[in-house]
């Protein structure tokens, strides 16, 4: 009986034992086996509901309105007359001009705005060719004035659309004719390419050229009774400019032809700017080391 007992403890001490030593065999691995074990599953395409959406972000930032900078204007020297004349009349500060407009009137002459980029140097006549006289042209054509062709040569349709500028100013234009022979050798004499005998000619300082109008009349240099020679008087554009700038950290969100709001609640304005120019970096026009100056325009 225990024997029996006996080797009933020793089969299932060795049970007990293989057991454990199945079981401790069981938890050790080779490194190939925990790698195999750790790494990170086969990759699988995930599917999510794509959006398109617009990211923005807003700046707030205070500006001062004015209207564009100014610019001085003074009459070119005409060789068909002896002297500058004397100012006779001049429009009103604030005045808005536009195209085909008398700004002032010198010896009695006037002075009209006409489009262009060019200044007025020289007097122009029949045969005179040059980008002023096509965008003389071209001002005439927007006028309504019939020109004949915009292709830079003064000719006898060019004069016909001059003299009816002058006359819807209630002008007389100048006129060269067999009895102001005198004036057709100085002409000639003077611009190069001049070959005509009558025609309308248009005086140098009889015109005054500016890039987009309207424009406004923001100072006037000049008061009646002196002489027309020096600046005459000064322009802006007709639209509103507003100067304001942005920390440096938000200046690369900045862009000309960006578009702004803006809103000024205290006086019941608001509207849409333009971006029309943003400084290369800190610290100019006035605005301090640590702000990126930006030029607004805003539209009529």
């Amino acid at each position: 009986m225990k024997r029996n007992r006996l080797v009933g403890v020793v089969m299932v001490s060795m049970v007990v034992a293989a057991g454990a030593g199945w079981l401790a065999g069981s938890q050790i691995q080779s490194p190939a086996e925990a790698a195999a074990q750790t790494a990170a599953p086969v990759p699988s395409p995930i599917l999510v509901p794509a959006e398109m959406r617009e990211l923005s972000t807003d700046i707030v930032t205070r500006g001062v309105g004015r209207f564009g900078s100014p610019h001085t204007v003074s009459l070119a020297p005409s060789a068909l007359k002896p002297d500058r004349g004397i100012v006779t009349s001049i429009a009103d500060e604030a005045t808005e001009l536009n195209l085909g407009d008398v700004a002032a009137t010198v010896s009695g002459r006037p002075v009209f705005v006409l489009s262009g980029d060019v200044p007025s140097y020289r007097d122009l006549g029949p045969g005179v060719v040059g980008v002023d006289v096509m965008q003389l042209e071209q001002s005439l054509h927007d006028l309504g004035l019939d020109p004949g062709p915009v292709d830079g040569t003064y000719d006898s349709q060019t004069g016909a659309a001059v003299a009816g500028l002058y006359q819807t100013g209630g002008y007389e234009p100048v006129v060269v004719t067999s009895r102001t022979p005198d004036l057709q050798p100085l002409f000639t004499a003077l611009v190069e390419g001049a070959d005509f005998g009558a025609g309308i000619l248009l005086p140098a300082d009889e015109i005054i050229y500016v890039s987009s109008p309207p424009v406004r009349l923001s100072e006037v240099l000049k008061e009646p009774g002196v002489s027309g020679e020096g600046d005459l008087l000064a322009l802006t554009d007709a639209n509103i400019a507003i100067d304001s700038s942005v920390p440096i950290e938000s200046a690369g969100l900045v862009t000309e032809g960006m578009k702004v709001l803006i809103d000024e609640p205290d006086l019941g304005i608001t509207g849409e700017g333009t971006i029309s120019f943003v400084a290369a970096g800190p610290g100019t026009n006035d605005i301090d080391g640590f702000h990126v100056y930006f030029e607004v325009t805003v539209p009529d």
